[in-house]
C-alpha cells in the first residue's frame, strides 16, 4: 500500500500555484479564490493540491506521524508534469472571480460525470 506525504506549501511552492491559477484564468484570481486558505501538497502517485484552514493545518500538524489522512480539506487539483490542472471544486471556487468558461464535449462531460 502506498503512502501519501502532506506537506504545506512552501513560500515558493504557493507562489508557483497562484501564478499559474493567475494565468490560466486572469490577475488577481488565485489571491481572491485562496485568499487566507493554506495550500497543502500530498504527493503519492501524483501531486494533489488541497486548500485548507489554518485551524485543520494546526490540527493536522497534530497528529502527524500518528495518522494519516486520504485527503485534507477541499480538493483545488492536481499537478502534472509542472501544469495545473483544477478539480471541478477548484474551477467552482475560482468561477466566481473569472469570466473564463469551459466547454465539454459529450465525451468531457461523461468523463467529469463518471
Amino acid at each position: 500500500m502506498s503512502t501519501i506525504d502532506f506537506h504545506l506549501a512552501s513560500d515558493n511552492e504557493k507562489e508557483t500555484i497562484m501564478s499559474k491559477v493567475d494565468r490560466m484564468l486572469g490577475d488577481g484570481v488565485a489571491s481572491n479564490t485562496i485568499g487566507k486558505l493554506r495550500i497543502v501538497l500530498a504527493s503519492g502517485k501524483r501531486i494533489e493540491l488541497f486548500l485548507v484552514t489554518s485551524e485543520l493545518v494546526n490540527a493536522f500538524m497534530k497528529t502527524r506521524g500518528k495518522r494519516n489522512p486520504y485527503c485534507l480539506g477541499v480538493y483545488f487539483g492536481d499537478l502534472l508534469n509542472n501544469e495545473l490542472l483544477l478539480s471541478i471544486e477548484g474551477a467552482t471556487l475560482c468561477s466566481t472571480f473569472t469570466h473564463q468558461k469551459v466547454m465539454l464535449s459529450s465525451n468531457g462531460e461523461q468523463a467529469v460525470l463518471y
